[in-house]
């Protein structure tokens, strides 16, 4: 019998002994699943519905994937007294059951509220703005559940009747099942995914009268006093009972460009900061309760932190409720966090990237799973939507193709020794392939190898993200954080080395690893601390300031802030200019094109003293991308919202970081392996930081002992996985 099979064994022996257990608890530095104080690999098949997505229960069994997350679960307020039926929920897990009698599952559970609750507390009812013939109307229909009302999480009858529900379903599963179940995952708002309804809809949201009246409460335990509350909002007359939601117009425009002016409009940045904690309370106090009702032994698991995916939303992630991740990340209620794989560029040849700042979960003691529901080559072509949704995100037209996707994103994780769940997305089959969990199971095998080894991914450029800053913006259209975090994952997976995803409060708690290149991007708002660790914490290093980085010093914006950060002297011009940018010729932009955004910028920055100027704005031949050399670190400054994966790479160079590829392919590694997933075909040239053996870590086979390089001729979307002894 294998080590892992006898560890299986164990573990259920255990669980005649003692209660089950799930936990997440650090092993050689990372944060860990165990089952019965046992570690596992957190890798899973996730799926609901009938017919082949069951099947798959089956042959992930083979191939000794019995972690199954499964959805088609859902819980209702109830009226008082009334007897709830769980028999479709017994159902369901029975399902699971009937194929694999050993599964250990997280039921995903989605939070329904029946109309008739709806009915009787109608100021619990979100209320969305959108504008028609350039007018705001109001909008109480969510389109994303077919057009019809749904809850704010703001009504404190919500939460609770929403919290007894779930205790209540948790406890029955217990009872019934609890051997089997290994944690839960409470889903809702918009996808399931706790963002706000239709924040993808080009609407705002939350003005219905129950966020005004919390929004009210938490005013009060912020400020305390009136006096405090006046002070800040700049208002001599301004009192808790009197305070209401900004308006559209307020939310829409912004004192200075792009940007809030923390004196003038206080009473916005507020609001965005209400919005992103109350949905984080919300998921606390979920959590709580199912850690109460479980006694604290199952996991609990959420949808949460997708500051890089929703950047792209249309009034901006600051109306996303996301924007509280890294105060969730202290929770002692919560285990786990999970989001998809991102949607943007996720195909063979793709970067598949993470919507997340991955690398600060682990940081913080949290496990992370991807949601990979890559689009496999295997659908139901017969259905128009399924079809339509195939050729949206990039699925696989082969089953190559398949395997080569899976096996990129096994590479961003296994690195990390973080997880992921394999999700047959519409339960149409996507995964119903021996073939597909040959693959897969292969994977599965280097993980558990590798499963009690002490990990040594240490990425030498740390990606820097800030949640606040996003306060401070203003929700008119285009957003900029479309370009600026977005879409800039394209250039930073190509640079040619792995990359590290952090948020700022932990480089100002000096939890990042020293890094030689980092990489500031949506740092507007920077605090005093905050400034001190980076000059403390960057010290020798490169770093790379894209536009407006540190122009609020709260309750400051002026330009000012910015020299302090940047070193340089800097001069604001407010209105704006196209954010199209000239590279002049030089070492640093060797082989790099011209780049930038069709984003109108406002306000511009210039430096006012002599610097390395790499490029200029297109409109106005002023300096737009530029170097000044010297201490504490070395500062290039982007001044637009997007930059080339090559001058990314020219950049890292001269920082010292070592750059395995100098193609625009995907790189991940630590030091005993190596992936290249190929954004072409053609020959590659991969470095290696020492001499090594390499092996072929999908075949075993021997490519070469004591090489320095790898010579590979590769086609568009291949991946290639090698470990280095």
């Amino acid at each position: 019998m294998s080590k892992i099979g006898v560890t299986i064994v164990i573990s259920f022996l255990s669980a005649l002994v003692y209660p089950f257990s799930a936990s997440v608890r650090p092993l050689n530095g990372k944060p860990t699943l165990f089952l019965n104080r046992i570690p596992f690999s957190p890798l899973i098949y996730c799926s609901y519905g009938e017919g082949r997505s069951v099947h798959a229960i089956e042959l992930a069994k083979k191939q000794g994937v019995d972690l199954i997350s499964w959805c088609g679960i859902d819980t209702w307020i109830t009226r008082p007294g009334e007897e709830v039926d769980y028999s479709r929920v017994d159902a369901e897990i029975e399902k699971v059951l009937a194929q694999n009698p050993n599964a250990l599952i997280i039921p995903r559970i989605g939070v329904g509220v029946p109309d008739w609750w709806l009915d009787e507390h109608p100021d619990a009812v979100m209320l969305f703005k959108k504008l028609e013939n350039g007018k705001w109307v109001d909008d109480r229909e969510a389109v994303v559940i077919g057009r019809r009302r749904a809850p704010s999480v703001a009504s404190d009858e919500w939460r609770s009747a929403t919290s007894e529900a779930l205790k209540k379903l948790v406890s029955h599963l217990e009872d019934k099942f609890g051997g089997n179940i290994i944690g839960y995952m409470p889903a809702g708002q918009n996808t399931g995914e706790w963002f706000y309804y239709d924040s993808w809809e080009g609407k705002l949201n939350c003005f219905e009268p129950a966020f005004e009246r919390a929004f009210r409460r938490w005013l009060r335990e912020k400020y305390k006093s009136e006096e405090e509350l006046r002070k800040a909002w700049n208002d001599t007359k301004i009192t808790f009972d009197d305070v209401q939601l900004p308006t559209p117009e307020e939310r829409v425009n912004a004192s200075c460009g792009f940007f809030r002016d923390p004196l003038k409009e206080r009473k916005v940045i507020d609001f965005h900061e209400f919005q992103n904690i109350m949905m984080a309370e919300t998921l606390e106090e979920f959590a709580k309760g199912i850690k109460e009702v479980t006694g604290g032994r199952k996991l609990v698991v959420y949808f949460y932190g997708y500051i890089f995916e929703l950047g792209a939303m249309p009034y901006g992630v600051q109306q996303s409720g996301h924007l509280a991740f890294h105060k969730l990340l202290q929770s002692p209620y919560i285990d786990v966090f999970v989001s998809p794989i991102s949607y943007y560029d996720r195909g063979a040849g793709g970067i598949g990237a993470f919507m997340v700042p991955v690398d600060s979960v682990s940081l913080n003691g949290k496990l992370w799973l991807n949601e990979d529901d890559h689009r496999t080559h295997i659908y139901n072509r017969g259905r128009e939507d399924e079809v339509k949704d195939h050729f949206l995100y990039n699925g696989s037209n082969t089953p190559q193709e398949t395997y080569w996707v899976h096996q990129r994103n096994f590479a961003h994780i296994f690195p990390r020794r973080i997880g992921c769940w394999w999700f047959d997305l519409f339960a149409s089959g996507w995964l119903d392939d021996e073939g597909i969990w040959e693959n897969l199971g292969k994977l599965k095998k280097i993980y558990d190898r590798h499963l009690t080894f002490k990990p040594s991914f240490k990425p030498e450029v740390a990606v820097i993200v800030d949640e606040k800053s996003n306060y401070y913006l203003t929700q008119s259209y285009p957003p900029i954080n479309a370009p600026l975090l977005f879409n800039i994952r394209q250039s930073l997976y190509r640079l040619g080395a792995p990359v590290g995803f952090y948020f700022l409060e932990d480089l100002a708690e000096g939890k990042v690893p020293k890094s030689k290149l980092y990489i500031f991007l949506n740092c507007f708002a920077i605090t005093e601390k905050e400034r001190k660790a980076i000059r403390q914490n960057c010290q020798g290093a490169t770093c790379i300031f894209f536009y407006a980085n540190g122009l609020i010093k709260d309750p400051s914006l002026n330009v000012k802030n910015m020299e302090e950060l940047l070193g340089v002297k800097m001069r604001m011009k407010e209105g704006g200019l196209k954010g199209q940018v000239e590279v002049i010729e030089g070492p640093l932009t060797k082989n790099v094109a011209n780049f930038g955004v069709d984003n109108i910028l406002s306000p511009v920055f210039y430096p006012e003293e002599e610097v390395e100027v790499l490029a200029r704005y297109r409109e106005n031949s002023q300096p737009a991308v530029w170097a000044h050399w010297g201490k504490p670190f070395n500062v290039v400054y982007v001044g637009t919202l997007n930059v080339s994966s090559s001058l990314l790479r020219n950049i890292a160079r001269k920082a010292g970081v070592h750059i395995y590829c100098d193609t625009d392919d995907v790189i991940e590694a630590d030091d005993d392996f190596v992936c290249i997933s190929a954004r072409d075909g053609g020959i590659k040239t991969i470095r290696l930081r020492k001499k090594a053996t390499v092996e072929d870590a999908m075949t075993g086979e021997l490519l070469g002992i004591g090489v320095n390089e790898l010579k590979l001729d590769m086609k568009n979307g291949e991946t290639r996985l090698f470990f280095l002894k």
